[in-house]
């Protein structure tokens, strides 16, 4: 789930049940407590998986990042753009990843933990800069960071992170 607007979120996928995947995308108006399908999305739709993160990038802007279903582990990166209403696949990690945590600080997308392929918990951290997506993304490994999944950034490593990059202008305001 991601904002949409102040009173608004968006919601894709996720599970039907403990064996179906799905590839619904909502939007949920938190005044009305209503969600209204969103039909008619087109472009590149991303395969139906739970455990992937949906993170804003602008306004009504979204990247969808891994995942997984019954069988597979997605590496993919996919934009969702809300006023053109389309998906479009901008780039792949270097490896399959899902239950990780996804936090946007200033025009960057940081990943953090989330298990692998082989169901490792991965210790490195994607950095996926809006503005100019390569298309296949490297991990950072960064010491002294504890390894996780199924879990957020806490603030105190958000913090550790903003200032890693941004004060050694490794990525520059």
């Amino acid at each position: 789930m991601a904002p949409y607007t102040l009173r608004r979120a968006v919601i894709f996928g996720g599970r039907k049940s403990p064996e179906e995947p799905s590839s619904q995308l909502f939007l949920v108006d938190m005044d009305s407590n209503v969600a209204h399908e969103v039909k008619d999305v087109g472009g590149a739709i991303p395969q139906k998986r739970w455990k992937h993160t949906l993170t804003q990038t602008d306004e009504g802007k979204y990247l969808l990042i891994g995942g997984k279903d019954n069988v597979r582990i997605f590496d993919d990166v996919y934009e969702l753009d809300l006023e053109k209403n389309c998906w479009r696949i901008v780039g792949k990690l270097s490896e399959a990843l899902h239950s990780h945590s996804a936090v946007r600080i200033h025009d960057k997308v940081f990943t953090s933990g989330g298990l692998n392929s082989e169901g490792k918990i991965h210790s490195a951290l994607f950095v996926i800069d809006t503005a100019g997506i390569p298309s296949v993304l490297q991990p950072l490994e960064i010491t002294g960071m504890i390894p996780r999944y199924t879990t957020s950034l806490l603030k105190k490593e958000i913090s550790k992170l903003t200032n890693i990059f941004y004060s050694t202008k490794v990525f520059p305001l």
